[in-house]
């Protein structure tokens, strides 16, 4: 016979005041800041792309003798 973990009455009144809407608002506020870190991450990549893009046509033009 498996032992049935039994909820504390902080747990279980906690589970029964967050509802739907509560669970949902806060995936919401979780999925955005997720959002934005990622577009953050983004941002910076391509910054740090378009700098070493400018360094490497700069080598080359100055071996190319411009």
């Amino acid at each position: 016979m498996v032992a049935r973990r039994r909820l504390t009455p902080q747990k279980s009144v906690s589970r029964r005041v967050l509802g739907a809407e509560e669970l949902t608002a806060h995936a919401a506020r979780v999925i955005e800041d997720k959002v934005f870190e990622i577009k953050a991450i983004v941002y910076l990549s391509f910054a740090i792309n378009l700098i070493l893009l400018f360094l490497v046509l700069g080598v080359l033009l100055k071996l190319m003798g411009f």
